[in-house]
């Protein structure tokens, strides 16, 4: 107990005064009644002053107003607080190894009833020592269940009712937000008057909206408040292998290479093998071995279609263990499969052994449509090919009449400018040159009489000063070998299965000469070059041409890889090249690139991920340096153009973003022309490709876990941390849970001036005083 004075600085200077008034009114009272006491004896007198006196330091004790300061003592039980995240996306399934949920059914294995589970354990351990708040959040908080400590155990716990609603129902995870900081928040600001021994938070962290959690961590940190951060689910999203997408061209020729371009997500490991199979209708006609890494990957599976008509192509994946959805392991792409002609003029130079081997297999082909032209035959020679010709086109009509065009080492003399403007003309518009280089008239001599065009058109440069030496003997083998982007071009692809096509190529046979050139041009693709000696010793390359493609082989001996075993691989290879080539104007740039976005279905607000993939290597290389550009259009037919710029990974594509605003069907649509030609000419691809724009839950955008962010709640808090790497040790935060009780402190102070008792005192005083007065005869 602490006695003080209330009335605050400069009392003692008052009382003073007071006191000093006092003693001048009782000498100036005294003076006028010492006429009356002078019959009084000195005790009555003396008796007198006593009580005036007294009543006038009672009075100045009122005026001092004094109190008595007592300090009151309260003890209130610890408070754990549980926080349970009951957004939706709490259903998910937790991670598989979680050991709460370990010895449930896989439809109970969730996030939700791992962390009621969870509470469960905890308030088992903590009833008897804390009082315990569980509270549940989604976009607001509110009180799930409040149990009060039992020390002695007399209150037996209804484990299982602690989070049941007051109608008594199962809690469930329904909410459609998860705003995490808003919970924490709301949580502290409801304790407030409390002591909070900890918070334990229970989520998988992933905020969609409310104040962020950044911030209020900040906030519990300043304020001391421990939270342990508890995290169900993984850092990855479900696990899930599917198929998002088929990217194939509308139409294909039938008995060409189909190349399907299969997009696949991958979120069953880091790194997953696996087997890609593809049914043409119900027949498996190719089947591939993938390495997927984790999230999106693109992968080309090439298939021969040998069925007319309209063909449907069904892609599988096999199942994996646990996946959230066992129905996206397969897609289904319907290409429509046509029987086209390939119409081709084969101008030779002499019959060597290469035109004897090529020219019956190019016959034997029923897409091609072929005439030869033998430069050295006589005048009444017959010239073979399924429709014979007795000269070469001179106008460019003539000229467009075919859509490929094949130089076998040809004398450049005997073909005029005219008609090399028409070849020109041919190719620039969509048609195919293939160009064989031999030793007898040699490329260089046609480069140095027909200069520029020729030039201009050949995908690697050459010396015009270059002459065969027709004595000298070629005595030294060399291996040619596939470049990087040559294994996967569709010419080079013997078989639709990497390992047989590996083989195929492996009995490739050694060549002991190849045309020499000075290198490669920049937007050309080498395909063979000799082994170990790079682009200067490219024996094939490819590239575009305007709106057509230009294909180089400087090997003159092909035909060993046909003789003496009658290995049709050589066959195969060059009516690959010729329909790769005639088809770059039968089907323009539709099989060039593939238009696709990310998603199908994106929310309002989002940004739309535009993918230009560009499935021809070579026109890759055409298109470097140019602008490359995406138009969406909107339902209300309102146009927004998307810069696409190529992928910084080197995958070949071009990929922009479009902010997604107004809700509907979308068209994105792609269109290019050739670099330098004239508004007139059919562009190098127009490609379109639709998604959807619409509302769907937040809760389902990120199935994963945000652990970074609920470990640095932990960390700010100094509180503890547990996810699924940690699961096993959950039993330790009792340990970290603080068990000394709230010791709460009250200052009382009470005056005792304004109590009945000091009234009381004081009137009997008065009324004492004032009656011996009256009994003496003083008044």
């Amino acid at each position: 107990m602490n006695v003080r004075m209330l009335s605050g600085e400069g009392l003692t200077f008052v009382l003073a005064l007071l006191a000093i008034g006092a003693i001048v009114f009782f000498i100036f009272v005294y003076r006028i009644e010492s006429k009356n006491t002078i019959n009084l004896n000195p005790k009555k007198k003396w008796l007198l002053w006593i009580f005036r006196v007294l009543i006038a330091l009672m009075i100045l004790f009122a005026l001092a107003k004094p109190s008595v300061k007592t300090t009151q003592t309260e003890v209130r039980n610890p408070v754990v607080a549980f926080i349970l995240d009951q957004s939706s996306s709490m259903l998910f399934p937790t991670s598989p190894d979680n050991p709460f949920v370990k010895n449930l059914t896989k439809k109970e294995k969730t996030r939700y009833k791992a962390a009621k589970l969870a509470i469960e354990e905890l308030t088992m351990k903590l009833h008897k020592t804390h009082d315990i708040r569980i509270y549940g959040f989604s976009d607001t908080l509110n009180l799930l269940s409040a149990i009060n400590m039992d020390k002695d155990g007399e209150k037996p716990l209804d484990i299982k009712s602690i989070l049941k609603t007051k109608n008594g129902e199962e809690s469930d995870a329904v909410g459609q937000y998860s705003n995490v900081g808003d919970g924490l928040n709301d949580t502290m600001r409801e304790l407030s008057s409390n002591q909070i021994s900890s918070i334990v938070l229970l989520s998988d962290g992933r905020e969609t909206g409310g104040e962020p959690l950044k911030q209020i961590m900040k906030r519990a940190a300043k304020a001391a408040v421990k939270v342990h951060s508890v995290v169900f689910g993984t850092e990855f999203p479900l696990r899930d292998l599917s198929i998002d997408e088929i990217i194939a061209p509308a139409e294909a020729s039938l008995g060409d290479t189909l190349t399907l371009n299969v997009k696949i997500t991958n979120q069953i490991s880091a790194v997953l093998q696996t087997k890609l199979q593809v049914f043409e209708e119900d027949e498996l006609v190719a089947e591939k071995t993938v390495r997927l890494k984790r999230g999106q990957t693109v992968i080309p599976v090439n298939v021969v279609p040998e069925t007319e008509g309209t063909r449907k192509f069904i892609v599988k994946l096999p199942l994996q263990n646990d996946e959230i959805n066992v129905k996206n392991n397969e897609d289904v792409v319907h290409v429509k499969v046509i029987k086209r002609s390939i119409r081709i003029i084969m101008i030779v130079g002499q019959p060597s052994l290469e035109y004897y081997y090529l020219l019956p297999a190019l016959l034997r082909d029923p897409v091609i449509d072929i005439s030869c032209y033998l430069q050295s035959a006589d005048v009444d020679y017959t010239h073979q090919g399924n429709k014979t010709i007795k000269e070469l086109p001179k106008t460019l009509a003539e000229w467009q009449k075919y859509d490929v065009c094949v130089f076998m080492d040809v004398d450049a003399t005997e073909i005029s400018p005219p008609q090399i403007n028409g070849l020109e003309n041919m190719v620039n518009k969509g048609g195919g040159l293939l160009v064989v280089g031999g030793r007898t008239s040699g490329i260089s001599k046609l480069v140095q009489v027909h200069g520029a065009k020729i030039r201009s058109m050949l995908p690697i440069d050459i010396d015009p000063n270059y002459f065969p030496n027709h004595d000298k003997v070629y005595s030294t083998p060399f291996k040619l070998l596939r470049t990087r982007l040559g294994k996967a071009h569709p010419i080079m692809m013997a078989s639709t299965n990497e390992q047989i096509n590996k083989k195929v190529w492996d009995t490739f046979p050694e060549f002991y000469w190849t045309q020499p050139i000075k290198g490669v041009k920049g937007g050309a693709i080498s395909l063979l070059e000799i082994e170990g000696k790079g682009k200067k010793s490219s024996a094939m390359a490819i590239h575009r041409y305007g709106e057509g493609a230009v294909f180089y082989s400087g090997v003159s001996n092909f035909w060993r890889w046909r003789f003496p075993y009658e290995n049709y691989d050589y066959d195969r290879f060059w009516v690959r090249a010729i329909r790769y080539l005639g088809e770059t104007k039968l089907l323009g740039g539709q099989k060039a690139v593939a238009l696709s976005t990310e998603r199908k279905i994106y929310n309002p607000g989002e940004k739309v991920k535009v993918q230009l993939r560009i499935l021809d290597p070579a026109l890759l290389s055409q298109l470097k340096g140019v602008p490359v550009f995406a138009q969406v259009t909107t339902p209300d037919k309102d146009n927004t153009m998307v810069a696409l710029k190529p992928d910084p990974t080197g995958e070949p594509m071009y990929m922009g973003e479009y902010l997604a605003k107004s809700t509907g069907s979308m068209l994105v649509e792609s269109k290019q022309a050739a670099p330098g030609g004239d508004s007139q000419q059919k562009p190098l691809f127009d490609v379109k490709h639709s998604f959807k724009v619409e509302r769907t839950s937040l809760e389902d955008k990120d199935t994963s876990a945000d652990l970074e962010l609920m470990k640095a709640l932990a960390d700010k808090t100094e509180g503890k941390y547990f996810d699924y790497n940690n699961m096993s040790t959950f039993g330790s935060i009792v340990e970290a849970i603080p068990k000394e009780p709230q010791v709460l402190t009250k200052d009382i102070s009470q005056e005792v001036w304004d109590k009945s008792f000091f009234l009381i005192i004081f009137l009997v005083v008065i009324v004492a005083e004032w009656c011996l007065r009256k009994w003496w005869g003083l008044l």
